[in-house]
C-alpha cells in the first residue's frame, strides 16, 4: 500500500523496498529536504540517472542492495551527509571511491559484486 502525502518536506524515512521500480531510477520530483533514510531493495533497479537523488540532501542512509545497478558513476558523489551506503548483491564492477563517493560515508557495503582482482 503506498501512502502519498501533500507535504513531501517532513518525511524523513521512506522504505520503497520491493515496489519493482526499475530499470531506470529518476529524479523524485520531489523536495524531500528532511529524508535521511531511503530503502529502494530489490527493486529491478539497473542504472540511476544522475541527479535522481538531488532533491534529498539530507540523506544518511541509502539501502539499494538486491538490484541489478551495473555502475553509479557520480550519483553519490554530491550527497554530502551520506554516511551508510548499501549496495550488496548488484552487478557492480568498478567505483570511483575518491569521486564517485561522498567524503562522508562511513560505511560501505559492496558484497556480491562483479568486481575483479587484477
Amino acid at each position: 500500500m503506498l501512502i502519498f502525502y501533500r507535504d513531501y518536506t517532513s518525511i524523513e524515512t521512506a522504505r520503497l523496498g520491493f515496489l519493482n521500480l526499475g530499470p531506470k531510477l529518476t529524479n523524485l520530483n520531489q523536495p524531500f529536504t528532511k529524508l535521511t533514510t531511503l530503502y529502494l531493495q530489490h527493486n529491478k533497479i539497473e542504472s540511476l540517472a544522475p541527479d535522481c537523488f538531488t532533491s534529498m540532501p539530507s540523506l544518511k542512509f541509502l539501502a539499494l542492495q538486491n538490484n541489478l545497478i551495473a555502475d553509479i558513476g557520480l550519483t553519490l558523489a554530491y550527497l554530502n551527509d551520506l554516511e551508510f551506503l548499501d549496495i550488496t548483491n548488484n552487478k557492480i564492477k568498478e567505483i570511483d571511491i575518491e569521486e564517485g563517493l561522498p567524503s562522508s560515508l562511513m560505511f560501505l557495503k559492496l558484497r556480491g559484486n562483479l568486481f575483479s582482482t587484477n
